[in-house]
């Protein structure tokens, strides 16, 4: 396949038809009887053979799967002139076309034009392209080496304290605070969250992934009284409403004493209570899944707590935090069940579940993919206890009828008007027609991987891993915000180091995962295996997602902040087994200690001075 060579450009586009035209020169030897060209593209396309017009194709074909067969009789030897013009409105113009008579196939000596008579090398679709706009920013081996001095610090006084811990001062002071280190850790994030989302608040942009949408939502409530459907204006309309009903409370009330802007900013008070709620749900977790073990509940909290992604994505204004706080309720409760057997039975285990996931529901449809593990945890940890399949069944009834009564209405309500019970910001039942480059999937979108870990801004573009990655362990494309002038003013050398610094916890994380299967004791870690089997329903509707809407914008790991307790915990197991001896402990703690302290530092908001009005903000009826 081929296409345009042309800059990456990051701007959604809207209904437009782009036009290539594709040439190349053939020299025949001898006359050929017939030839068959074969030719694919969308949507639009038409052959011309030596100034003749031998194909054109259905306005609005959609069948490039199948090779469309041209045939061309009684070709003359000498030199002769392909050209095949591609026409489509959502997405960029590509071109796959081969003739085995005429000795062509669509390769980088093809040449192209999207004007007339202005010709370039064609460039090939498998060869992804960086924007070249990504390497204003410095490589992140560079950054490394101007901030390896305050790593070094840490890393040292972390390894050395580690290395020490069998001293006898070291052990009296444990003994003595033994109970208190774990929840004396989780006030200390809890308070530097605070402290956080504060600085978020006075100094933190009113910018993010859009943002005027999320803010248009919130304000049709609010003038309106009653919820936007889909096909409203906003290509945020299609969103779960809890988080905007709450927002537009709050939204009324701050009016009445602070300015419009402060008003905004104020609403990511919803941030900092739901990234409270995560830093506790991971403490439960941790003091659940390893009680008496310390140094696993000191990683589990400690990554839990400095995810990047919950730390940069929380301060933009969005429902992705709330669903990701009921969501990480839910993944708790499931792990209490399989730890605790009994809590299955009781009404405050399947009500707390059935809460979470009715609230999760209604802030955001993806928290759906946790249905299928909650409902197998509920199931397993009640037939272990009653051994009684219909025991179990009923307790899973009445937890499903819960969610039912709260988030069910929503989603039949969205049936009856629209026609289906949900519609994505994607799909043409939206009535708007948007698209994003690179506009289509190739395979090697699946198989590439590496540039995030040297220019993780805006290494979305080059494939699905890469995107998946810079999203995960920094923010990959700065809340959507390509003005280079007025972005979110990160600690950009601490923030570009973490994709470097970022590989022990990958490595970690993958270690988790595979140590899953492995017995212990005669039997399997069930706890583990929940994690992991909720990891690959995230990971592979990420991937069903990206294949569905090839845009750059569909690799966001933050869809899957949902299961953050996941990573951290997964995360902690493969510690847990790269860590068998003293040194070992010592020197990866020393890093992950380094990465953590790097993330709070990378993703804490310094001064902004762009004006307000800079943004679009949809002010209007206020």
């Amino acid at each position: 396949w081929t296409i345009h060579d042309r800059e990456f450009d990051p701007v959604g586009r809207t209904f437009v038809e782009k036009a290539n035209v594709f040439k190349k020169t053939i020299s025949l030897s001898q006359p050929v009887a017939e030839a068959v060209i074969n030719s694919r593209a969308l949507r639009y396309f038409k052959i011309i053979f030596d100034s003749r017009l031998v194909y054109e194709s259905a306005k609005d074909s959609r069948d490039w799967k199948s090779a469309n067969q041209t045939i061309i009789k009684n070709i003359p030897a000498g030199d002769h002139e392909l050209l095949i013009m591609v026409l489509n409105h959502d997405g960029p113009p590509a071109l796959h076309a081969y003739s085995n008579e005429l000795g062509i196939k669509t390769d980088a000596s093809w040449l192209s034009s999207d004007k007339p008579e202005q010709w370039a090398p064609v460039a090939l679709a498998k060869e992804n392209q960086l924007w070249e706009r990504a390497k204003e920013f410095p490589p992140s081996y560079v950054t490394f080496v101007d901030t390896l001095p305050y790593g070094l610090i840490v890393f040292l006084l972390t390894v050395v304290v580690f290395l020490n811990a069998n001293h006898s001062v070291v052990q009296k002071y444990y003994e003595r605070y033994d109970d208190k280190i774990i929840p004396s850790l989780r006030w200390f994030f809890v308070c530097l969250w605070v402290v956080l989302s504060i600085f978020s608040i006075i100094n933190h942009p009113l910018t993010g992934n859009d943002l005027p949408d999320h803010l248009l939502y919130i304000h049709d409530i609010m003038q309106k009284g009653s919820l936007p459907l889909a096909t409203d204006p906003g290509i945020q309309s299609f969103q779960s409403p809890l988080f905007y009903l709450i927002a537009a409370f709050l939204l009324k009330i701050f009016l009445f004493a602070f300015e419009l802007e402060t008003a905004y900013q104020l609403i990511k008070i919803i941030n900092l209570l739901c990234g409270l709620a995560m830093i506790e749900i991971i403490y439960r977790c941790v003091l659940v899944i390893f009680p008496s073990q310390r140094y696993l509940q000191f990683i589990g909290l400690l990554v839990g707590a400095s995810l990047p992604m919950h730390l940069y994505n929380n301060q933009y204004i969005g429902n992705e935090q709330l669903a990701t706080a009921f969501s990480g309720l839910a993944i708790f409760v499931a792990i209490k069940y399989l730890k605790q057997p009994e809590y299955a039975r009781s009404m405050q285990g399947q009500v707390l579940i059935a809460l979470a996931l009715g609230f999760g529901l209604l802030s955001k449809v993806s928290v759906g993919l946790l249905l299928l593990p909650c409902s197998a945890a509920l199931l397993y940890a009640s037939y272990s206890v009653d051994n009684d399949i219909k025991q179990a069944t009923k307790k899973l009834a009445f937890v499903a009828g819960i969610v039912f009564l709260m988030s069910g209405w929503y989603y039949i309500r969205n049936w009856i008007l629209l026609g289906k019970p949900f519609i994505g910001g994607w799909d043409p039942g939206m009535g708007v027609s948007w698209w994003q480059y690179p506009g289509y999937r190739m395979f090697e979108q699946y198989t590439d991987f590496g540039v995030s870990l040297f220019y993780p801004v805006f290494a979305t573009s080059v494939g699905i891993w890469d995107s998946l990655y810079s999203y995960f362990w920094s923010d990959g494309v700065l809340g959507g915000n390509f003005d280079i002038s007025s972005r979110t003013l990160w600690n950009y050398s601490f923030m570009l180091t973490l994709p470097l610094l970022s590989v022990l916890p990958s490595i970690a994380m993958v270690t988790g995962i595979g140590s899953s299967v492995s017995k212990k004791e005669g039997e399997y870690n069930y706890i583990q295996l929940y994690l992991v089997c909720c990891f690959f329903i995230y990971l592979a509707a990420l991937l069903y997602f990206s294949l569905k809407v090839p845009y750059y914008s569909a690799g966001k790991a933050t869809y899957a902040m949902g299961i953050m307790p996941c990573f951290a915990l997964l995360i902690t197991f493969g510690i847990k087994t790269l860590t068998p001896g003293r040194i070992s402990r010592a020197i990866i703690t020393g890093l992950i200690v380094w990465w953590a302290v790097f993330a709070h530092i990378a993703f804490f908001p310094v001064k902004y001075q762009a004006p307000f009005s800079q943004f679009y903000l949809p002010s209007q009826g206020l």
